[in-house]
């Protein structure tokens, strides 16, 4: 059936945020794109952290309720809501990322704003191409933003996760280098095995000296936090004066903790990070080559995993599953 003649969709449906979040699976109407957007045919979307914080009700964008949760995923744009850069979109298999205010990924069709778009190459699969503007665009950004900005060497926590190990390969293709902490011996020796060199051990005993010394020798004036909570004055404080911490995550689900006399005796910054929309920032040149860079390199440098796929009907069963195992890769959830 198409798009046009669609009244409702198949969608998982958030009735009420918490932990667990209440979800059904129901019928939503097909929205319809206004001007600047368009309509997309959903094919794949994936299961985020970002997610998570949303179902949480801990996301400040909270929405209005009931509403379709889903952060990003690729499909095929069946209908436009008009103006050149949606126009040009029509039956082309884009990337997508959902608009804050409006339903999201998790249903068989979606509406978003063109310019959260990005088109795929022919060889890139749908299933690559919905895990593209989260994780891929994050690790591109994060690198490159810190090597504009002159740094010469950065932090990261969370190191062993999909993004982490993003940020590891493409800093080492970029010069740029990189400490990696992790907090499980396993994770020491997943990087290891990846053949990275630095790495720290949250839960070591002299963890928190090791990284100062390693701040200093090295000269890292940047970290990238995913973890917030006490995590990022430990890293901030950690760094050589005037460095800044860039806060993109929150795993651990408490605040951002720095102390003030950080910030002010040593001349600190704390900025948050949010990387899709700073990478659709990029001048209209530098956008469409770092989109083709990272599409060429979805299957090398920016490849995401994927643990388990499952139909949207199960997504209580994929939202169990990788909160169980988040490590292990991405769950899919496919639509159509």
């Amino acid at each position: 059936m198409s798009a046009t003649s669609t009244t409702y969709m198949e969608s998982i449906i958030l009735t009420a945020y918490g932990k667990p979040p209440l979800l059904e699976v129901g019928k939503r109407p097909v929205g319809e794109p206004a001007t600047g957007q368009v309509l997309i045919k959903v094919m794949a979307s994936p299961i985020n952290p970002s997610d998570l914080i949303f179902l949480s009700g801990h996301n400040p964008n909270a929405r209005k309720l009931p509403s379709v949760p889903g952060f990003e995923g690729s499909g095929t744009v069946v209908k436009s809501g008009g103006g050149k850069e949606a126009d040009a979109l029509i039956d082309k298999k884009v990337a997508f990322r959902s608009r804050p205010d409006i339903d999201g990924a998790w249903a068989q069709f979606t509406v978003t704003d063109a310019d959260r778009c990005i088109p795929l190459l022919d060889a890139v699969s749908f299933t690559a191409g919905a895990m593209l503007l989260v994780n891929p665009l994050t690790a591109w950004t994060l690198v490159d933003c810190a090597l504009t900005g002159g740094h010469k060497c950065a932090i990261q926590n969370a190191a062993a996760s999909a993004l982490g190990r993003m940020v590891i390969k493409y800093a080492q293709e970029r010069g740029l280098p990189l400490i990696n902490i992790v907090r499980k011996s396993e994770h020491v020796d997943l990087l290891k095995s990846l053949g990275v060199e630095e790495i720290l051990n949250s839960e070591d005993q002299d963890f928190e000296s090791q990284l100062a010394c390693r701040a200093a020798a090295l000269k890292a004036t940047v970290a990238f936090d995913a973890v917030a909570g006490s995590a990022a004055n430990l890293l901030l404080k950690s760094m050589p004066r005037r460095s800044e911490l860039w806060s993109y995550g929150g795993l651990s689900e408490q605040p951002v903790q720095i102390d003030p006399m950080v910030l002010i005796y040593e001349q600190k910054v704390v900025r948050g990070f949010w990387g899709p929309p700073t990478f659709q920032q990029l001048p209209k040149d530098r956008f469409e080559a770092a989109a083709r860079e990272i599409q060429e390199h979805l299957d090398t440098t920016f490849k995401t995993n994927v643990h388990k796929t499952f139909p949207l009907g199960d997504v209580q069963k994929a939202l169990s599953e990788y909160q169980s195992n988040m490590s292990q890769g991405k769950i899919l959830l496919t639509m159509n």
